[in-house]
């Protein structure tokens, strides 16, 4: 409905083209020495699987031979305009924005001239995608007549009309097309454009190019068509084309970025100095975003700095006692002053709306997000929950007085009811004014190496293997460096795919929608940013960090965690009222009881409290934020000094209280900013620039702080080596220091979930493995967990159990599995089910099932275990696990037990099983077994493969893998027999079940 409305009124809408004041770094005079060219058809990247070379290497590449002008003509797409521009901004290369569109089963290139034409090729493109056929951003000449002001046409490569028509001999027909374009943009605007690749066809259009120029007066320009930027590049292009087409294929030929010496060797110089014309003419259109007041919708109140006071005033004196408020008070009021003059309160009220839009229709919101929760603005317009103040939470780390930049309110919710949130937003602000963002997944490490793998023709098996051993991050480095080098040893050809994976690093492999981004304009999309369809859903063409400068996003995440919250709420019947600081959580918390508690279910992080021994939610955000690669080691230095078996030596004294919760460690980024606050002087958006700087590695902004921080602290009474010793002490932790409001908020809700688990456990795991139905693997060892705690969880029942999922028992000893669990189940029959229970006796049942009462459903009822309240429990304890993927009573499963000569033996159920090759080709699996209380890896190769079935049970022996203590290698198995006694019974059950309609 979006593109129909949209494009319905297209015409009516006027293209922003004003001038802004938000420019593009000026382009140096131009040099008499550099060469008489500019390239004007070059894709990058963003030209998907085809190009070879990101914007910004073609950039560099410009200003390295010297060329003053850049043109960017991705295929049908503008994904690359925002990057291109300010990679040009930095090299002092003027951009030149265009695109070679599809029109039709052809190509055009169009280039904007001025910023009318800007407009006019974003509203090509984005109508491309919209109007477009066969999945290709396509358009018409009709479009192009709607949208051709400003715009220089060339008539493309020999995929162009009318290279085409030279190639069929019709010079007339090259004519009339030649004459039908400069009727739609202007003979001075349209050039016939020649290539010279060494291909056959192009050297045919080359001929007969200058008779077509001589009847049409259209001028001849000199282009490359750049795909890549060395000639030996073109290895890249090969492999992308392979890639895209599924079979070994070739690109182009001599598309690499050319100097002007060999473009001069093969074209007039004539049609050269042309191309350099036309980058001149386009030289003054310029990509320019709104400034951030002129992106955000206006806020539907009479007087929006009024409704925030006054709201926040309100809750002040709910928030807070009285002798809080003149410090509350000075706070709002600074963050106030700091939102109006950089024009955020608009901005403030959309978030506020947001949040109070969910909590009225009662979507669970969580307590923060992001820096936001630093504001106590946004904690007194309820957006946040974490109190800043007590808390030491920066607002400077959120929004520093001097930003140029939006800031990022990032919201959770609970994830079944996001898309509400969606829905509502585009309500609010009408469907032509929202919609979805880009997310370009890149090539990454492994990625990269299957791809190239596959293009090589290297056994999936293989190619797989090899793949785990890379690091999915760094290029070049491993996980198992030994393995990989036995690889590459026994399969050289391991060594040319992982040289051609290098080659695509970087490179966008996908498009797809951002998995929470929502962007917001005051205007119609369409005459803001390119659009883009990606499946159904339409996008901006740019993604999130681009877009933000042009409009209002913001990213609306769905946070399971939450939704384990409300459910454990909705099972209470109540809000629940969380006490802080409750000394029982951090007993549970200490001795290692976490199942379900966000943010500290891993065994690494468990064991990292135990020997913590956290007494207070200031401990809780420490272990939140310290727990990730980069701080991990300097927990064990903390813990020792916080039981004082360390001494806790500090560079200058006045770090003591900055540092004194975190026992004179750095672990947040607001520690870096108020250090340098307080030794070097820096004002609050100094501080906040240099944690940008340091922490981003961004040597411009650290070559213009450093000076001022070594005379700050100099002046301060630091001695020299002082001053040293803290400048690495910084540099050190910057880049790793965490976002302590992000932890905060995210400590928040984990002590929120061990709260709910100490207190209600068993609403709590009710709401908690409801989450996990349809994950069995998930749900066995989670069950394990929580039976383990003293938990019992009780088979589904047609009078007790919770239509949706697990619940508390109607007798409270326990948890009551759920009729939704029982694998095909269909929703009809729980709901009448539940909405009748309890029944007395099986008559009653079928009656109020009717026609839903069929052999399936009383075998799936029966085999679960759910007519037990009836009288007839399940007979087969392995049909009750296939159908609710739990075994609730004797399972007779066994663990692994050594049964002598280096044998092991137990009683499991594979409940997954991944089928693969080995390195010789010989069939092998992956078998993830359950026995009594865990689940294992158990490896099968040739001679076991294909003995065992999933979710049934078999005595398997097996020798222990020397690659682990829970990964064994199957030896021999054996099946368990069900007793056929057990089937006839369930038979005789469906029968009595089934007569009940005809009786």
């Amino acid at each position: 409905m979006l593109a129909q409305r949209s494009l319905e009124s297209f015409e009516k809408q006027i293209l922003r083209v004003e001038p802004v004041t938000n420019k593009v770094a000026p382009v140096p005079t131009p040099d008499p020495d550099s060469p008489p060219f500019a390239h004007l058809h070059v894709h990058s990247g963003y030209s998907e699987l085809d190009g070879g070379a990101m914007p910004a290497d073609l950039v560099k590449a410009a200003a390295d031979n010297g060329m003053e002008y850049l043109a960017i003509t991705d295929h049908g797409n503008l994904s690359a305009w925002p990057e291109f521009r300010d990679a040009c901004a930095k090299a002092g290369v003027h951009p030149i924005y265009g695109c070679e569109f599809y029109l039709g089963r052809n190509h055009l290139v169009a280039l904007a001239e001025t910023n009318e034409g800007i407009g006019n090729i974003i509203a090509l493109s984005t109508r491309g995608y919209l109007e477009g056929l066969d999945r290709k951003p396509r358009i018409n000449k009709l479009m192009l007549k709607e949208h051709s002001r400003g715009i220089i046409l060339l008539s493309a490569c020999v995929q162009g009309e009318i290279p085409q028509a030279l190639l069929q001999g019709d010079m007339d027909a090259a004519v009339a097309l030649v004459r039908g374009y400069q009727e739609i943009v202007g003979t001075d605007n349209f050039y016939l454009e020649t290539m010279n690749h060494g291909l056959e066809e192009e050297l045919k259009v080359l001929e007969t190019m200058p008779k077509l120029s001589e009847r049409t007066g259209a001028p001849i320009v000199a282009t490359n068509d750049v795909h890549y930027l060395r000639p030996e590049d073109v290895s890249v292009q090969n492999l992308l084309y392979t890639i895209r087409n599924g079979k070994e294929s070739r690109g182009c030929p001599n598309c690499h970025f050319r100097s002007y010496d060999e473009m001069a060797e093969i074209f007039p110089v004539t049609y050269l100095t042309r191309a350099l014309e036309i980058a001149e003419r386009c030289s003054k259109a310029e990509l320019t975003n709104p400034e951030i007041p002129d992106r955000v919708p206006r806020a539907d109140v009479p007087d929006v700095e009024a409704f925030i006071r006054q709201e926040c005033g309100k809750n002040m004196q709910l928030l807070y006692a009285p002798d809080e408020w003149p410090a509350v008070n000075e706070r709002f009021a600074f963050e106030l002053g700091v939102y109006k003059d950089m024009n955020m309160l608009d901005y403030a009220y959309i978030v506020y709306d947001i949040i109070r839009f969910a909590r009225e229709q009662d979507i669970y919101t969580g307590p923060g997000r992001g820096s936001a929760a630093g504001s106590i603005v946004m904690y007194l317009l309820r957006v946040t929950d974490i109190e800043p103040l007590s808390n030491g939470l920066l607002f400077e780390r959120f929004l520093a007085p001097g930003r140029v930049s939006m800031p990022d309110v990032d919201m959770d919710f609970e994830s079944a009811r996001r898309d509400e949130v969606f829905q509502y937003l585009r309500q609010k602000y009408g469907e032509q004014n929202t919609c979805r963002i880009i997310n370009f997944s890149e090539f990454k490490p492994r990625s990269a190496f299957q791809d190239a793998a596959r293009s090589l023709g290297i056994r999936p098996a293989l190619t797989i293997e090899f793949s785990k051993t890379l690091n999915s991050v760094v290029p070049g480095e491993f996980e198992d460096a030994a393995l990989a080098n036995k690889l590459l040893a026994q399969h050289p050809v391991l060594k040319q795919a992982l040289e051609r994976s290098y080659m695509l690093l970087k490179l966008p492999r996908h498009r797809g929608v951002h998995a929470c981004g929502f962007a917001i304009s005051p205007r119609p999309m369409l005459t803001e940013v390119p659009l883009a369809k990606v499946g159904d859903e339409i996008v901006t063409q740019w993604e999130g960090s681009k877009v933000e400068d042009w409009l209002v996003k913001m990213d609306i995440l769905g946070l399971e965690s939450l939704d384990v919250i409300k459910e454990t709420e909705r099972h209470l019947g109540r809000r629940v009222n969380f006490q802080p600081n409750d000394p029982d959580i951090f007993s549970d918390l200490a001795a290692g009881r976490t199942v379900g508690v966000f943010q500290f279910e891993s065994q690494g992080i468990i064991n990292v409290v135990k020997a913590f021994v956290p007494n207070s939610q200031t401990h809780l955000v420490a272990l939140n934020a310290m727990y990730r690669p980069g701080p991990l080691s300097e927990i064990p230095g903390m813990i020792e000094r916080k039981f004082g078996r360390q001494p806790i030596d500090l560079i200058d004294a006045r770090m003591e209280p900055i540092l004194r919760e975190t026992y004179g460690t750095i672990v947040y980024q607001e520690q870096v900013m108020e250090i340098t606050k307080q030794l070097a002087g820096f004002t609050p958006s100094e501080a906040d620039k240099f944690r940008k700087g340091m922490g981003k590695k961004k040597p411009e902004i650290i070559a213009e702080l450093k000076p001022k921080f070594y005379k700050g602290c100099l002046e301060g009474g630091m001695s020299q080596v002082k001053v040293d010793q803290l400048w690495v002490m910084l540099e050190r932790f910057a880049e790793y220091g965490f976002n302590k409001s992000h932890a905060a908020a995210y400590a928040e809700i984990g002590y929120r979930t061990a709260y709910l688990a100490h207190y209600y456990p068993l609403e709590f795991y009710s709401a908690y493995l409801t989450g996990m139905l349809g994950k069995y693997d998930k749900l066995n060892a989670h069950t394990h967990m929580i039976r383990a705690l003293g938990v019992e969880i009780f088979p589904p029942s047609v009078n007790e159990s919770d239509g949706f999922g697990f619940a508390p028992s109607a007798d409270h000893r326990g948890i009551r599995f759920g009729l939704r669990g029982i694998k095909g189940l269909r929703k009809d029959v729980v709901e009448v089910i539940t909405r009748y229970s309890p029944f007395q006796s099986f008559a009653e049942l079928g009656i109020k099932l009717g026609k839903l009462l069929t052999t399936k459903t009383c075998s799936l009822l029966t085999d679960a275990g759910a007519l037990e309240c009836l009288g007839r429990p399940s007979q087969s304890p392995m049909r009750q696990f296939q159908v609710t993927g739990l075994f609730f009573g004797d399972s007779g499963l066994e663990d692994f037990k050594d049964i002598g000569g280096g044998r092991y033996q137990c009683v499991g159920v594979p409940i997954e099983i991944q089928n693969r090759r080995t390195r010789k080709g010989d069939p092998m699996a992956t078998l993830k077994v359950l026995t009594a209380s865990e689940i294992l890896t158990v490896m099968s190769f040739k001679e076991t493969v294909g003995l065992v079935t999933k979710n049934h049970r078999y005595v398997m022996i097996a020798t222990l893998s020397t690659r682990g203590e829970n990964e064994y290698i199957l030896s021999s198995v054996t099946p368990v027999d069900e007793d056929e006694t057990e089937t006839r019974e369930n038979v005789n059950i469906n029968n009595e079940l089934m007569g009940v309609l005809f009786t």
